[in-house]
């Protein structure tokens, strides 16, 4: 498979065959070029903003950060952020979303 970048977004590059022979091709959505990821299993959780191949993106960027369906917003310094949730134990879901990058999606228990 080939991959193409798009602006903001990564294209899936594939032929378009009709019996046998190329008449085309076709790019499809694949991802957006940069990703919000979650890392930790227990709090303190890190929020980082990555290339749709891993790799850190050293920038600051506003956010949004959704703790069981309560949205507020975050500053990312320097394409990251510790997010503590230790004061109160519990099971939560965390999404950091931002428009055109893919969101980071979490679920953890605080004991």
């Amino acid at each position: 498979m080939e991959y193409v970048q798009v602006g903001e977004e990564i294209l899936v590059v594939e032929d378009l065959l009709t019996a046998g022979s190329k008449v085309g091709t076709v790019g499809k959505h694949y991802c957006f070029a940069k990703k919000l990821i979650i890392e930790g299993d227990q709090s303190p959780l890190t929020i980082k903003l990555v290339t749709w191949e891993d790799a850190p993106i050293i920038e600051d960027l506003e956010i949004t950060v959704s703790i069981n369906g309560v949205e507020s917003a975050i500053r990312l310094v320097q394409g990251q952020i510790d997010l503590d949730l230790s004061t109160q134990p519990g099971q939560y879901t965390v999404l950091a979303l931002a428009p055109s990058i893919d969101i980071g999606k979490k679920s953890i228990t605080v004991i």
